[in-house]
């Protein structure tokens, strides 16, 4: 099966929805390639990933290979703010994805809860406003 990904601007981030199955570490890899290009379409930092509808297929490890090519491939996400909805079942590997990445200095959130990390990611852009 495969992902499909549609991007709505809001009023300073940007809501990513993925419907389908990642069942390998290239359409993971594919995933943030979506969100790069959608963040410098639309010129913003901030980007609510709603994942609830999305299954990973892949193994823990995955987590950390993607954090590395952050890193090597797309420096550019340690300046980008991520608020992920997940599901329960694919939640221990999304919290394991953020605190890795957390490691690394990127700013990513996982939430179930898609209120919760729409208000989060809102709270990120205010504090940012007002520390300019």
């Amino acid at each position: 099966m495969s992902v499909k990904t549609t991007v709505e601007p809001r009023n300073g981030y940007l809501v990513i929805t993925s419907v389908g199955v990642r069942d390998d570490f290239n359409s993971v890899l594919e995933g943030s390639r979506k969100i790069k290009e959608a963040v410098e379409t639309h010129q913003v930092n901030y980007v609510l990933a709603d994942y609830r509808k999305l299954s990973f297929n892949v193994p823990m490890q995955d987590a950390l290979n993607l954090s590395d090519a952050y890193v090597h491939d797309t420096p550019e996400f340690k300046n980008i703010i991520i608020g992920v909805v997940t599901n329960r079942k694919d939640l221990e590997q999304g919290r394991f994805w953020e605190s890795i990445c957390d490691k690394k200095g990127y700013e990513n959130q996982v939430f179930l809860d898609i209120e919760k990390a729409d208000n989060w990611i809102q709270s990120q852009i205010k504090s940012e406003v007002l520390n300019v």
